[in-house]
Parts: structure tokens; C-alpha cells; sequence
């Protein structure tokens, strides 16, 4: 007998809640989550029906217009999302921006290998809270991910978004199946609008979410200091 997509699921929850723990231990802050394998045909290869969820803390929270090195990287990308930010009760308070940075590591491909490695989470850059915005709205919203000055990808909300109150019920039943809940205050970025935009050092990003915000981040070696060797570097 074949395990259910939900137990299949919990296992890879508690491996990546098992390294959340540490992080935590080490002085990182949870500050929320995000849906991650939201494409459909990467569901069906993963025998999966619905998204998943991977957790975000302040080790990986990037200043907007700042620079993030990535010699240690796979297959680097970024990828434009809403950022949901929750009140009491799991309430939507506030809308924003928001770049998540992935690193698309193609030598993990099993459903709990990629949830214990947090769903290729490497950054969030986030977005003030747009308070009073309305959830409407998003139906004309468009978004654009310039890459060096040029749009790399461009798409409609209403074509690719996920309505705010449907991702926060799938966070909830996620969480649930490990006993965790949502908490006043924490955020949840949406999932991709567009196609990854993978990325090189020496790279500028700007993601345009319209009335929710504009976001930029550029791209670099590290220092020379913190480069590691070529043989630390790979995956």
C-alpha cells in the first residue's frame, strides 16, 4: 500500500521543521511562509494534487535594493510574489511585494527530499505592507521581472495569481498536518507570477508589482574573503 500525499507530505514537514528547530536554536526568527511547487505539472511528477509550503526567517530576509552573493549557488533564480501579511486570527491585514530567491538544485527531485531542503528557499526581499489595498484589485494587477534593464518576464495576476484567501487556507491545512498553526503577524508570499528568472553575478533585478511596490536586488560574487573554493561550491 502506497503512503497518502498527505502523510508524504508531513514526513518532508517534519524533516524541514526538524532544520527550522535549528535555525531557531542559532537566532534565526520565523517570520512566515511560502507556497512553493505551485505549477501543476510539477505536481503530477511529484504525485502531488496541491501546492506546498516551505518556512521563511530572518537568516534569509534580504534588503530591498541591497546585494546578494551567489558563488555557492546551483541554479540561481528570482521569482515576483505577493506578499501576504496576516492579522489576528490568520486574517489578510496588508498586501505587498515581494522577490523570492530559489536555487533550483535538479539533483533533488523527490517530494520530502525537497521539502526538508525548505522547497529551494535561499531569500525573500520584502515590500512594505500596502495596508489599503484592495483584494479587487488584483484582477487588473500586472507584473514585470527586469533583468539588466531589460523585462525577462511579464504576466497577469488574474492569469497566474492565487487568490489571498485560497493561500492562506492551504498554508492552514499544510501546517495542520504537523500540528503547527498560522500566528498573527507572519507573512506568506503567494508563489511565483511568472516563470523563473535565473540569474549571474553581475546581474541587476527589478520586480514591478504595480500598486503593491517595486523591488530591486543585484547580484554578485561574494568578497574575496568569503569565496569558498570550487570544490565547496557544488551541490
Amino acid at each position: 500500500m502506497t503512503d497518502s500525499e498527505d502523510e508524504r507530505v508531513a514526513r518532508g514537514l517534519r524533516a524541514q521543521f526538524a532544520a527550522l528547530a535549528e535555525r531557531r536554536a542559532a537566532g534565526a526568527e520565523l517570520i512566515g511562509w511560502k507556497i512553493g511547487l505551485n505549477l501543476p505539472a510539477i505536481q503530477r511528477q511529484l504525485g502531488i494534487t496541491r501546492p506546498v509550503l516551505g518556512h521563511l526567517t530572518t537568516a534569509s530576509l534580504i534588503e530591498p535594493n541591497s546585494t546578494h552573493a551567489i558563488a555557492d549557488g546551483v541554479h540561481v533564480g528570482v521569482e515576483p510574489e505577493v506578499a501576504i501579511h496576516l492579522g489576528a486570527a490568520g486574517a489578510i491585514d496588508a498586501l505587498g511585494a515581494a522577490i523570492e530567491i530559489i536555487d533550483l538544485d535538479p539533483a533533488i527531485d523527490e517530494l520530502e527530499a525537497i521539502l526538508a531542503g525548505n522547497v529551494f528557499h535561499r531569500g525573500l526581499v520584502l515590500g512594505a505592507a500596502v495596508a489599503d489595498f484592495d483584494v479587487r484589485d488584483l484582477a487588473t494587477l500586472e507584473t514585470a521581472v527586469s533583468r539588466n534593464g531589460a523585462v525577462a518576464e511579464r504576466a497577469r495576476f488574474a492569469d497566474t495569481g492565487e487568490d489571498p484567501a485560497a493561500a492562506v487556507r492551504l498554508i492552514a491545512d499544510r501546517l495542520a498536518l504537523v500540528g503547527e498553526e498560522l500566528q498573527e503577524g507572519q507573512v506568506i508570499i503567494a508563489g511565483s507570477l511568472t516563470p523563473i528568472v535565473f540569474v549571474e553575478p553581475g546581474d541587476s533585478v527589478e520586480v514591478d508589482l504595480g500598486s503593491l511596490g517595486t523591488l530591486a536586488l543585484n547580484v554578485a560574487w561574494p568578497p574575496p574573503s568569503e569565496y569558498a573554493p570550487p570544490e565547496r561550491r557544488g551541490r
